[in-house]
Protein backbone atom coordinates (compact mmCIF):
# COMPACT_ATOMS: atom_id res chain seq x y z
CA UNK A 1 0.00 0.00 0.00
CA UNK A 2 1.36 3.27 -1.18
CA UNK A 3 0.88 6.58 1.44
CA UNK A 4 -1.73 7.83 -1.82
CA UNK A 5 -4.05 5.09 -0.60
CA UNK A 6 -4.67 5.95 3.00
CA UNK A 7 -6.69 8.60 2.56
CA UNK A 8 -8.83 7.37 0.32
CA UNK A 9 -9.22 4.19 2.49
CA UNK A 10 -9.72 6.10 5.28
CA UNK A 11 -12.72 8.30 3.29
CA UNK A 12 -14.59 4.70 2.22
CA UNK A 13 -14.55 3.61 5.65
CA UNK A 14 -16.39 6.45 7.20
CA UNK A 15 -18.68 6.24 4.28
CA UNK A 16 -19.62 2.61 4.75
CA UNK A 17 -19.75 3.76 8.91
CA UNK A 18 -22.54 5.96 7.37
CA UNK A 19 -24.07 4.18 5.43
CA UNK A 20 -24.60 1.60 8.57
CA UNK A 21 -25.51 4.45 10.73
CA UNK A 22 -28.44 5.45 8.05
CA UNK A 23 -29.42 1.73 8.00
CA UNK A 24 -29.85 1.09 11.53
CA UNK A 25 -31.51 4.20 12.08
CA UNK A 26 -34.57 3.64 9.09
CA UNK A 27 -37.64 2.02 10.19
CA UNK A 28 -38.15 -1.72 9.91
CA UNK A 29 -34.01 -2.11 9.57
CA UNK A 30 -31.71 -4.67 11.27
CA UNK A 31 -31.77 -3.28 15.03
CA UNK A 32 -28.52 -2.64 16.49
CA UNK A 33 -28.67 -6.09 18.66
CA UNK A 34 -28.63 -7.78 15.91
CA UNK A 35 -25.28 -7.10 14.69
CA UNK A 36 -22.90 -9.53 16.50
CA UNK A 37 -19.49 -7.60 18.40
CA UNK A 38 -17.43 -9.95 20.36
CA UNK A 39 -18.16 -13.25 21.57
CA UNK A 40 -21.64 -14.99 21.54
CA UNK A 41 -22.40 -17.77 23.11
CA UNK A 42 -24.58 -20.86 22.59
CA UNK A 43 -25.51 -24.25 24.52
CA UNK A 44 -27.33 -27.04 24.59
CA UNK A 45 -28.84 -29.71 26.68
CA UNK A 46 -30.68 -33.06 26.79
CA UNK A 47 -33.22 -35.37 28.11
CA UNK A 48 -30.78 -37.39 30.02
CA UNK A 49 -30.70 -40.94 30.05
CA UNK A 50 -33.08 -41.07 27.13
CA UNK A 51 -31.27 -38.55 24.96
CA UNK A 52 -34.21 -38.37 22.69
CA UNK A 53 -34.59 -34.64 22.69
CA UNK A 54 -31.91 -31.56 22.21
CA UNK A 55 -32.66 -27.89 23.34
CA UNK A 56 -30.59 -25.14 21.71
CA UNK A 57 -30.08 -20.99 23.18
CA UNK A 58 -27.84 -19.32 21.72
CA UNK A 59 -26.98 -15.05 21.72
CA UNK A 60 -25.66 -15.28 25.44
CA UNK A 61 -23.82 -12.71 26.08
CA UNK A 62 -21.37 -14.70 28.47
CA UNK A 63 -20.90 -18.32 28.50
CA UNK A 64 -22.80 -18.28 32.02
CA UNK A 65 -26.01 -16.48 30.42
CA UNK A 66 -26.41 -18.91 27.54
CA UNK A 67 -26.10 -21.87 30.27
CA UNK A 68 -28.46 -19.84 32.61
CA UNK A 69 -31.02 -19.43 29.37
CA UNK A 70 -30.80 -23.18 28.51
CA UNK A 71 -31.65 -24.17 32.12
CA UNK A 72 -34.67 -22.30 32.19
CA UNK A 73 -35.57 -23.46 28.58
CA UNK A 74 -35.61 -26.61 30.01
CA UNK A 75 -37.35 -26.82 33.02
CA UNK A 76 -39.83 -24.68 30.72
CA UNK A 77 -40.20 -27.19 28.14
CA UNK A 78 -38.63 -30.42 30.05
CA UNK A 79 -39.58 -30.78 33.37
CA UNK A 80 -36.44 -31.53 35.80
CA UNK A 81 -34.85 -34.00 33.01
CA UNK A 82 -32.51 -31.91 31.27
CA UNK A 83 -28.86 -32.71 31.20
CA UNK A 84 -26.34 -29.64 29.91
CA UNK A 85 -24.39 -30.94 27.49
CA UNK A 86 -21.77 -27.47 27.34
CA UNK A 87 -21.68 -24.33 26.11
CA UNK A 88 -19.69 -22.62 22.90
CA UNK A 89 -19.21 -19.40 20.86
CA UNK A 90 -18.12 -18.46 17.73
CA UNK A 91 -18.19 -21.35 16.19
CA UNK A 92 -21.06 -23.95 15.03
CA UNK A 93 -22.29 -27.14 17.36
CA UNK A 94 -24.60 -30.13 16.36
CA UNK A 95 -24.70 -34.04 17.56
CA UNK A 96 -24.99 -36.98 16.35
CA UNK A 97 -26.46 -39.86 18.52
CA UNK A 98 -25.61 -43.61 18.19
CA UNK A 99 -28.02 -46.47 18.06
CA UNK A 100 -27.16 -47.33 21.55
CA UNK A 101 -28.35 -43.96 22.64
CA UNK A 102 -25.16 -41.84 23.26
CA UNK A 103 -24.67 -38.23 22.19
CA UNK A 104 -21.46 -37.42 20.50
CA UNK A 105 -20.88 -33.31 19.87
CA UNK A 106 -19.49 -31.99 16.69
CA UNK A 107 -18.00 -28.51 17.13
CA UNK A 108 -16.00 -26.94 14.09
CA UNK A 109 -15.68 -22.96 12.27
CA UNK A 110 -18.52 -24.48 9.74
CA UNK A 111 -21.96 -26.26 9.95
CA UNK A 112 -20.91 -29.12 7.64
CA UNK A 113 -17.31 -29.66 9.59
CA UNK A 114 -19.18 -29.64 13.05
CA UNK A 115 -21.70 -32.22 11.57
CA UNK A 116 -18.64 -34.25 9.70
CA UNK A 117 -16.59 -33.71 13.46
CA UNK A 118 -19.63 -35.54 15.32
CA UNK A 119 -20.59 -38.20 12.83
CA UNK A 120 -16.19 -39.33 13.26
CA UNK A 121 -16.70 -39.01 17.04
CA UNK A 122 -19.58 -41.65 16.63
CA UNK A 123 -18.03 -43.65 14.50
CA UNK A 124 -15.08 -44.14 16.80
CA UNK A 125 -17.17 -46.03 19.29
CA UNK A 126 -19.99 -47.78 16.88
CA UNK A 127 -20.30 -48.24 13.13
CA UNK A 128 -20.69 -45.18 11.50
CA UNK A 129 -23.73 -46.15 10.12
CA UNK A 130 -25.65 -46.71 13.00
CA UNK A 131 -25.47 -43.04 13.71
CA UNK A 132 -27.42 -40.51 13.82
CA UNK A 133 -28.15 -36.40 13.13
CA UNK A 134 -30.32 -35.50 16.15
CA UNK A 135 -30.37 -31.16 14.51
CA UNK A 136 -28.84 -29.49 11.99
CA UNK A 137 -25.76 -27.40 13.26
CA UNK A 138 -26.60 -24.01 15.10
CA UNK A 139 -23.99 -21.74 14.44
CA UNK A 140 -23.32 -18.54 16.85
CA UNK A 141 -20.93 -15.58 16.69
CA UNK A 142 -20.32 -13.30 13.37
CA UNK A 143 -20.86 -14.13 10.05
CA UNK A 144 -22.87 -16.82 10.10
CA UNK A 145 -26.43 -16.95 7.79
CA UNK A 146 -29.86 -16.57 8.98
CA UNK A 147 -29.89 -20.48 8.17
CA UNK A 148 -26.89 -21.28 10.30
CA UNK A 149 -28.26 -20.03 13.02
CA UNK A 150 -31.31 -21.90 13.70
CA UNK A 151 -30.38 -25.61 14.16
CA UNK A 152 -33.00 -27.94 14.73
CA UNK A 153 -34.37 -28.67 11.14
CA UNK A 154 -36.80 -30.77 9.38
CA UNK A 155 -37.02 -34.54 10.06
CA UNK A 156 -36.05 -34.82 6.28
CA UNK A 157 -33.18 -32.74 6.16
CA UNK A 158 -31.53 -34.21 8.87
CA UNK A 159 -32.24 -37.92 7.37
CA UNK A 160 -30.74 -36.45 4.23
CA UNK A 161 -27.41 -35.27 5.73
CA UNK A 162 -27.30 -37.82 8.19
CA UNK A 163 -27.25 -40.27 4.97
CA UNK A 164 -25.04 -37.48 3.32
CA UNK A 165 -22.52 -38.09 6.21
CA UNK A 166 -22.38 -41.65 6.42
CA UNK A 167 -21.56 -42.28 2.62
CA UNK A 168 -18.56 -39.67 2.73
CA UNK A 169 -17.12 -41.35 6.14
CA UNK A 170 -17.69 -44.74 4.75
CA UNK A 171 -16.26 -43.68 1.18
CA UNK A 172 -12.96 -42.63 3.50
CA UNK A 173 -12.86 -46.17 5.32
CA UNK A 174 -12.42 -47.68 1.99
Amino acid sequence: MTDSDTPIRAARRRACLLLLAVALALPGAARAEEIIIGEEYGAAGTNAPQNTRLWWVSGGKTRSAALLALSQMCRREGGGECKILGAFSNSCQTYVRSKAGSLYAGNSAGPRGATLAAFRACGKDSDVRQCYLVSLPLCVGNGYAASDRQGGGTADERARLTIEMQQALDQAAR
